[in-house]
């Protein structure tokens, strides 16, 4: 069960009891990666932690340091950037574990994932339900 709400054209967010984990699957459009694919939520096969990734053409990268919680694993967004795997992307690594992604995540009821794109950042925060004083009985 998933809500999406959007409350202007920068913020998203996403409420979810249970994510898919195992095999992988994704959707793309026939210009990726010239128009970017931001994921949110993204891990394949068995992964326990969520990772956050960016997938450009080339001419965009990340900081390896900033204002955030993650873990930069990879900061150039362009899908073929060299050292990097083909396709991966900027990646950062969720530092909450395995309560991010996966059988943790969904036997924990899930969570809230918030998006802001702005012209400066794109901001990503999540919290498991555990963690908010909200009613999950609300959620569609």
């Amino acid at each position: 069960m998933a809500c999406l709400v959007s409350f202007t054209l920068t913020t998203h967010i996403l409420c979810t009891r249970t994510k898919p984990n195992g095999d992988y699957s994704w959707t793309t459009s026939s210009v990726w990666p010239n128009e970017g694919e931001l994921d949110i939520i993204e891990g394949v096969n068995q992964q326990k932690q969520n990772d956050y990734a960016l997938h450009t053409a080339q001419g965009c990268s990340i900081p390896e340091r900033g204002d955030f919680t993650g873990s930069v694993v990879t900061p150039n967004c362009d899908v073929k950037a060299l050292g990097q795997a083909e396709n991966q992307g900027c990646l950062v690594e969720d530092t909450k574990g395995s309560r991010g992604y996966g059988p943790d995540f969904n036997n924990a009821t899930g969570g809230v994932f918030a998006t802001e794109w702005t012209d400066q950042a794109i901001s990503i925060w999540s919290v498991s339900y555990t963690h908010l004083t909200l009613p999950t009985s609300d959620l569609v």
